[in-house]
């Protein structure tokens, strides 16, 4: 698959900076996945993370998704981050490039998914343990 030009990709930055920067509802707002991470192509889809004020119906969350999508002319994937679980959450903090912020939210945003990924982190852990000794002295 052909590598798109990072002036194009600048542009559908600048792009989606344009489209969420209007909506109230949206508190915090990410690009992550391949537009961020260097293998961005003619057929990747944008990878939205989207934290809101108030979390839109089901039936919102489609019309934003197809709207987005008619308007960027490329599909659009949106994750939900007040209810994303924590490894993803994570993956969005660490890679991520954050197109709207508000201040106060993303440090709220940002200390609790630490913290819910280091507790993750450390019951993973323990199951790993268990998982292991089960397999050394079955």
């Amino acid at each position: 698959m052909k590598k798109i030009d990072s002036s194009i990709i600048q542009d559908l930055q600048n792009q989606v900076k344009q489209l969420v920067s209007t909506d109230d509802n949206m508190l915090l707002v990410f690009l992550f996945g391949s537009i961020v991470n260097g293998i961005f192509h003619e057929e990747s889809d944008i990878d939205l993370g989207i934290y809101y004020k108030q979390i839109p119906s089901t039936i919102e969350y489609f019309e934003m998704k197809e709207d987005y999508s008619g308007k960027l002319k490329r599909e659009v994937d949106i994750v939900v981050l007040n209810t994303a679980d924590p490894i993803i959450r994570m993956q969005v903090l660490k890679n991520g490039l954050v197109v709207k912020k508000d201040s106060h939210t993303y440090n709220d945003f940002f200390v609790r998914t630490l913290n819910e990924y280091d507790d993750l982190k450390y019951y993973r852990q323990e199951i790993e343990k268990n998982i292991l000794k089960g397999r050394i002295y079955a």
